[in-house]
């Protein structure tokens, strides 16, 4: 057989370093959460973390490479890729034989969900583990087709791994950080030192040298106000909230230079109220807002830890105050975020667990005015009702950011990032069928709607199916792999006469140039392509853009067209 082209070389190698970028971010996530008080050694946590992408990459190839029971030397040659990225070594011939023997035995100790355990159990990165699935995916697939043929072996596995990811997506995750760090059997990099070899390789390999891709145990760096900013700019919608944090900024800014100044300044509290529906970006730009505090040297680490009514209130009489003084210990010289936080007292119940919990909050945050910033977060009527009803809230929470929903255009976008992310195409037809059910959706939404999370939720369902499609066809093709279908967004709430009043031929989109400022019109084929507006010629990007209302005519405005190639 021909030798796996450089092009599926070059993916694969690239999917095991997105995989190592993955876990690496996620051990940032968890330094960060984990600032104060927790006893947990840093480089541990690093190298706990990179031996699971190490056990992951192991798991999943040698379960698809050998599941035909045969060793192709198309495999063989992604076997020594994957051992060069696991160990920076070289290996071939009975070496390389040798080292993937060794690793099978080694890799039957290990399960899905432990090398997958942080993603699991661990709140703060459960919304990775979308990200972590299209790795697996696009790694499985990889092997499957290497040899030019998916066997019907490797296609009952293929769909195996994806039952399993599908069933531990659903198990509940804890509020607080990962345990401390068990050990990976037999794929750890101090397991390579000191048995002299890669796990495995006998004399011959090559000396070991130092890997460019080693996790250093550092935390997120330190953002400037300028660049703190740019994130937030680089946001989806939310205009409003970027308007309001804007000026938060900008007023702690001239407070900064006047104190500098020996001028006297206007004190302001730091802590937030964010009202909105789920998935709106509050706890994004709650990071962002820690980063800007952290910046202005208003909190020394602007870390964000957070929590819910479980991390705060105890089950038993006298452990409430215990438990929510140790949580606040963890978001000293940083942010507290608390999330449905009109949970913590129940609305006409004598709920005295949850006034303990926040009669102590209230209390360290006066104590520690100067090293801690709390954030409520919730659905607007709750938290209207929360702070009304309690003084002791509202006289300290005097600054409320209202995360709107996302309108349907702004929530395809948040699609295309993750499509583009993860290395998935969308045509036409599919961007049409997610646009006209996004508008539907939104139109149909009440106080429970998703936003961010239903947009993951189908990406997700959509990788699983696309998975499903493709699993049983040879070859397997790249375009198979990162070609969504119409159908792989499966949006079962849509009525199907809906489909019927949008058909893809007949269906128009309306999208204003930038150019002139003009709308026009153009065909559903054109969507996410480059147009020209007919009015100035100035060249637009379709990628998405709102239905035009199916009674509307195009003769209302100009219609676009296809820009040449130059």
């Amino acid at each position: 057989m021909a030798a796996p082209s450089s092009q599926l070389m070059a993916e694969f190698a690239q999917t095991l370093i997105d995989c190592r970028e993955l876990y690496l971010s996620a051990g940032r996530r968890c330094m960060a959460a984990m600032k104060i008080g927790t006893g947990k050694d840093e480089q541990g946590v690093f190298e706990w973390l990179d031996d699971l992408h190490r056990g992951l990459l192991i798991k999943v190839y040698l379960d698809i490479a050998l599941a035909d029971q045969q060793w192709q030397p198309e495999e063989r040659r992604l076997a020594q890729c994957l051992l060069e990225h696991l160990w920076d070594r070289k290996l071939s011939g009975s070496a390389l034989r040798t080292a993937m023997q060794e690793l099978n035995i080694r890799a039957a100790k290990l399960s899905l969900r432990g090398v997958i355990q942080p993603f699991i159990e661990y709140r703060p990165l459960r919304d990775s583990i979308g990200h972590l699935q299209s790795i697996v995916t696009r790694l499985a697939h990889l092997i499957a087709k290497v040899d030019g043929e998916t066997r019907d072996s490797e296609v009952v596995r293929l769909r195996t791994l994806e039952e399993t990811f599908t069933r531990l997506l659903h198990e509940l995750p804890s509020p607080d950080p990962p345990p401390q760090p068990p050990p990976v059997p037999g794929v750890s990099r101090s397991t390579a030192r000191e048995s002299g070899r890669a796990p495995q390789a006998e004399a011959h390999a090559q000396s070991p040298t130092p890997n460019r891709n080693a996790p250093t145990a550092t935390a997120e760096p330190v953002l400037s106000l300028e660049q703190a900013l740019e994130q937030l700019d680089t946001l989806i919608g939310l205009d409003n909230i970027k308007q309001e944090v804007r000026s938060l900024a900008n007023y702690l800014k001239v407070q900064k230079v006047r104190r500098e100044a020996g001028l006297p300044t206007t004190p302001i509290s730091l802590h937030l109220v964010f009202q909105g529906n789920p998935g709106t970006g509050k706890t994004t730009v709650a990071r962002i807002i820690g980063q800007i505090y952290r910046a202005m040297g208003i909190l020394d680490s602007g870390h964000l830890v957070e929590t819910d009514r479980s991390g705060l209130v105890a089950q038993y009489a006298g452990q409430t105050a215990p438990k929510t003084h140790a949580l606040i210990d963890q978001a000293m010289d940083g942010l507290l975020f608390i999330d449905e936080a009109y949970s913590l007292v129940g609305e006409g119940t004598d709920d005295a667990y949850g006034r303990e919990a926040l009669q102590t909050l209230l209390k360290r945050m006066e104590d520690n005015r100067d090293r801690l910033a709390v954030i409520l977060a919730g659905y607007p009527e709750p938290m209207e009702r929360l702070l009304r009803t309690n003084p002791g809230l509202s006289s300290r929470f005097n600054r409320t950011l209202d995360f709107n929903d996302y309108a349907p255009t702004e929530l395809a976008q948040i699609l295309g990032r993750l499509c583009q992310r993860h290395h998935y195409r969308l045509s036409a037809e599919v961007r049409h069928r997610l646009l006209i059910g996004l508008q539907w959706s939104y139109e149909q939404r009440d106080e429970h709607f998703g936003n961010g999370r239903l947009i993951r939720n189908w990406f997700e369902d959509a990788i699983r199916r696309l998975s499903n499609r493709i699993a049983d066809q040879s070859p397997l093709t790249r375009e198979m792999l990162i070609q969504f279908d119409p159908l792989d967004f499966h949006l079962p709430a849509l009525p199907q006469e809906i489909w019927s009043q949008y058909p893809f031929e007949k269906s128009r989109y309306s999208i204003n140039c930038p150019g002139c400022g003009e709308s026009c019109i153009l065909p559903a084929t054109l969507l996410g392509r480059r147009v020209k507006c007919p009015e100035c010629g100035t060249p637009v990007p379709a990628d998405w853009a709102p239905p035009w209302p199916t009674q509307a005519t195009a003769r209302s405005s100009p219609m676009a067209s296809e820009q040449d190639n130059p």
